[in-house]
């Protein structure tokens, strides 16, 4: 099958879009995901994934569409299965909830090394969070 680079070009912006999308909205401000907004922007995913397919299915015929779709399934069963690690690892370092989305995860070192005046400085995360030991 030969795709055009006009198709690419769409498949890749929209993506980079998402992306944006998501950058913007959701972990712009760390916070503590409630049920229905975790709910919401995941219908929100399903439904772009469900167009993705049908766009595929007709452009590409049902064989192609039928491998997306078999294959997107497998991807999200798989996913869960991450989420049980996330969860495990999250609540064996006791993360607050309102961290579970914080981008600057290179603050969670304990520590960042001698500074300029020689001495060790602590994260500010790493003060915060006690250390089970």
């Amino acid at each position: 099958m030969d795709t055009s680079l006009l198709v690419w070009a769409i498949t890749i912006g929209a993506i980079v879009l998402l992306i944006l999308v998501d950058f913007f909205t959701v972990t712009r401000k760390p916070h503590e995901v409630m049920f229905r907004e975790g709910m919401l922007w995941s219908i929100f995913y399903i439904a772009v994934a469900i167009a993705f397919g049908v766009i595929v299915w007709n452009w590409a015929g049902a064989d192609f569409g039928t491998q997306y779709f078999t294959a997107y399934l497998v991807e999200k069963s798989l996913s869960v299965d991450n989420l049980f690690v996330f969860i495990i690892i999250l609540t064996q370092f006791r993360t607050p909830a309102n961290l579970h989305q914080d981008r600057d995860s290179a603050d969670a070192a304990p520590e960042r090394g001698p500074g300029p005046d020689g001495q060790h400085h602590h994260s500010q995360r790493s003060q915060a969070l006690p250390v089970r030991r």
